[in-house]
């Protein structure tokens, strides 16, 4: 709780005084505060004597130095209630005394400190109106303000330079009739003041204008904008409006070319490893593209490897200068390259670390960006490499429909038989699919059969060779025999019926599931002379029926009208009811089965192919690298390939490349997207507390006062949730009060009348919300129509 002891008016005169607000007048030997108002008579109020108090310890403070502490001890003993009723004495001083809330602000920088320009907006529509602001005016007139202008709606003191011509000239001057219109540039756009293409003088001797841009809505400065303003309004010639169109080109282009992403150029990396490919300009001697025949035992149709490949800079989000790549050039087909391996590498005994770069500059809805690494054998040929060509790891993206994850499948060979047998990673990561930027995948395998894979930089799984592949590397010890058979006598129900049930003698199967209901009697309306259903009286037989051809005519049936007036026509049946003799087939109970021998398995045995390799990370030599993939996308560009034995040296590629690059990319992507539309503001019906709580109250409360000031009892069928938090709040912060008063020295008798006042005034609250629960709210809704919103305007 804030209490402000005896004020130390120099100081307060020096903070005011750098504020560029208006300065407390200083006299010898004491300091003088400036008085609540100037030339204006206190009217009658309990609450307005509490700051007479204060007027009178101001004019005495010079003469009487203890009178000014007992008039600073009233003001203490005010100061010191609980700060949510200070805001209601305020607000009822405001509405007593002229000008309000603004010279109250003036009086110390306690109420400087309570009642803020946001405060005062929202209560200013209610509380600031015509004669108050003038009083306000005549103050600040009255004080020697000159070079500052008090704005209607932020309630601030504010440099002249801060509004137009026409709001610091003639009627709205300071101190004339007119000046409670008067409003600063600021709350112009923020209030829709003013709208796109409006101009306003700020000087008349520099002929200065601002115009408010039509797309931001806020102004623009200087003589190019006026020419800007007077275009759209069709109000300059064309040679002048066609110079000001250039004006604003060349300066658009040269913040363009200014702003402009800066990009490295490409330069080879220095790094060594077994193989590493960035594309350079003698990329053909180590890549060709294949054309073999794709084998597909499912059809007899041969599909040929026809996608066509090239190096080639991307052309969407390119980041390094002269840094190529290798694109798949073909939607919709089948392509296939390699390039073999300096040396074939052997994994035995080393970490595998396979790392490269893709590049979706078209998305991927549908198709593969995995590599392969080939299995080295004398019949390794690149003309021939196809779907068929054996592989040792196959890793990398792959997203088609529901399918979308990183590969990681590796071809472990039987020690028993000599087959191959493909191990597919279980929970495979899902793949990084975005359009225009690079992703960079990485596999590490260790030793010890550890396993890494790491997308961007990052590890997105991690696992075991012998724990996390399906099939498993290493088949079961034992197996079932196949031999074994289930015995003739064995039984394997758990349940049976019980043999020593019988049927109870009354238990009648025969028994009807309804019969008739004897108690039943005929309504009294019940017409049986009346048949269900009549001729239709309003058909009428066709002109050309021809008796003789078509036979006697018969008019449609209708339900007969007469039976829909009684219970019914016809002959009456009684109806039927359920048979309580009913039980239907008697069965016997089930109880357990005494010969029950459980569930049959077959007996196990030694798995004559197990076999135990306890070191599957021991890859088969590897000879070549290779794409071969199907993709309904084109333009997918493969970068950076780095297939060795060194971590550090993988993440210092991807320090060279790819981090410079995506950087970049990302940078190039955000430039590329279209400003954002400018969400109009939304009225106060229409917002969401979730979206911006604060806002919303803010806007709530507003409106709540706005409706008001016309008819309180409508604004609490309106927004009885604001009107029930007011009366909430007072109730509450009144028991306070009472607690406090009670266990403390009781304050003056002033202070206990404005306290009352605000009692009274939470209880009249009260009484209005619980009598506009009933009454619905369709007239508040009627004045809610008729207010200027931020976002809508007035309502029709």
């Amino acid at each position: 709780m804030a209490v402000v002891d005896d004020l130390n008016l120099a100081e307060e005169k020096k903070r005011v005084t750098d504020e560029g607000m208006v300065a407390t007048n200083a006299t010898t030997g004491a300091a003088e505060a400036r008085p609540l108002q100037a030339k204006q008579e206190v009217q009658g109020s309990e609450a307005g004597e509490i700051l007479n108090l204060h007027n009178k310890q101001v004019k005495n403070s010079s003469k009487d130095e203890k009178a000014m502490r007992s008039g600073s001890k009233a003001l203490s003993s005010f100061l010191a209630l609980p700060v949510e009723l200070h805001l209601h004495i305020i607000l009822d001083l405001a509405q007593s005394i002229d000008p309000g809330l603004l010279s109250l602000r003036e009086v110390n920088r306690y109420f400087r400190s309570i009642v803020t320009p946001t405060d005062l907006h929202i209560w200013g529509t209610t509380l600031l109106e015509n004669k108050q602001f003038q009083a306000a005016d005549r103050l600040y007139g009255f004080l020697g303000v000159e070079d500052r202008l008090p704005c209607t709606l932020c309630q601030c003191l504010l440099p002249k330079k801060q509004f137009h011509m026409q709001s610091k000239q003639g009627k709205k001057a300071l101190g004339h009739k007119l000046g409670y219109k008067r409003f600063c540039m600021d709350c112009g756009i923020k209030y829709r003041k003013f709208g796109g293409g409006n101009s306003v003088k700020v000087d008349d001797q520099t002929e200065h204008y601002k115009v408010v841009c039509s797309e931001c809505l806020e102004f623009l400065d200087g003589p190019e904008a006026l020419y800007s303003s007077a275009a759209l309004l069709g109000q300059v010639r064309a040679d002048d409006t066609d110079d000001a169109v250039e004006s604003s080109a060349a300066s658009i282009e040269e913040t363009s070319t200014t702003s402009a992403i800066e990009k490295p150029t490409f330069t080879p990396s220095n790094i060594k490893a077994d193989f590493i490919e960035q594309f350079t300009d003698d990329w053909d001697t180590r890549w060709k593209p294949s054309h073999a025949k794709k084998e597909d035992s499912k059809t007899t149709e041969e599909w040929a490897y026809v996608g066509e490949w090239a190096v080639e800079e991307p052309h969407v989000f390119k980041a390094i200068e002269q840094d190529k790549g290798l694109v798949v050039k073909n939607p919709a087909a089948h392509h296939a390259i390699s390039a073999k391996f300096p040396k074939k590498i052997d994994n035995k005994k080393n970490t595998l670390v396979v790392q490269y770069e893709v590049k979706l500059q078209n998305g991927l809805e549908c198709g593969g960006a995995y590599m392969k690494l080939l299995q080295d054998n004398k019949a390794l040929h690149a003309d021939e490499f196809s779907n068929a060509s054996p592989y040792v790891i196959m890793f990398g993206p792959d997203k088609c429909g529901a399918t979308n994850k990183v590969h990681f499948i590796f071809k472990h060979k039987n020690p028993k038989t000599g087959e191959y047998e493909e191990k597919h990673l279980k929970s495979a990561p899902s793949a990084k699919i975005t359009k225009g930027t690079t992703n960079l995948y990485t596999l590490i395998v260790h030793e010890d059969n550890e396993f890494e894979i790491k997308i961007n930089g990052e590890s997105s799984k991690k696992g075991n060779l012998l724990e996390d592949f399906t099939p498993s590397v290493n088949p079961e010890k034992e197996i079932d025999n196949p031999k074994d058979t289930k015995p003739e006598d064995w039984v394997d129900e758990a349940r049976i019926p019980d043999p020593e049930a019988t049927k109870p003698e009354d238990w009648d199967e025969d028994a009807l599931f309804e019969i008739v209901d004897e108690e039943a009697t005929k309504p009294d309306d019940w017409l049986e002379d009346e048949p269900t259903m009549v001729p239709d009286p309003e058909a009428e037989k066709p002109e050309d029926w021809d008796d003789e051809e078509d036979g006697d005519w018969i008019p449609p049936m209708v339900p007969n009208p007469k039976c829909e007036e009684v219970s019914g026509c016809g002959q009456w049946e009684p109806p039927t009811k359920k048979n309580p003799a009913y039980k239907g087939k008697w069965t016997p109970e089930y109880i357990d089965n005494p010969a029950y021998k459980g569930v049959w398995a077959p007996a196990k045995i030694s798995n004559p192919d197990y076999f135990e390799d306890k070191t599957p990370a021991k890859f088969e030599p590897m000879g070549a690298i290779g794409f071969e993939i199907w993709t309904m996308q084109s333009d997918i560009l493969f970068d950076n390939i780095y297939i060795g034995h060194s971590v550090e040296d993988a993440e210092k590629l991807k320090t060279e490349t790819y981090d410079v690059k995506h950087a970049i990319e990302i940078a190039e992507e955000e430039a590329s997207k279209p400003p954002p539309a400018k969400e109009s503001p939304k009225s106060p019906m229409d917002l969401k507390f979730m979206d911006d709580p604060v806002h919303y109250v803010r806007e709530r409360v507003d409106l709540f006062w706005a409706i008001a000031k016309n008819d309180p009892v409508e604004a609490v069928k309106a927004l009885p949730e604001v009107a029930g938090g007011i009366g909430a709040l007072v109730v509450t912060v009144i028991a306070l009060i009472v607690g406090i008063v009670g266990v403390s020295t009781a304050p003056p008798p002033k202070v206990q009348k404005v306290a009352e006042k605000v009692k009274q005034s939470a209880m009249d609250t009260k009484d209005q919300v619980v009598d506009a629960a009933s009454t619905g709210t369709d007239k508040a809704q009627a004045e809610i129509n008729k207010r200027t919103t931020r976002s809508s305007g007035p309502a029709e």
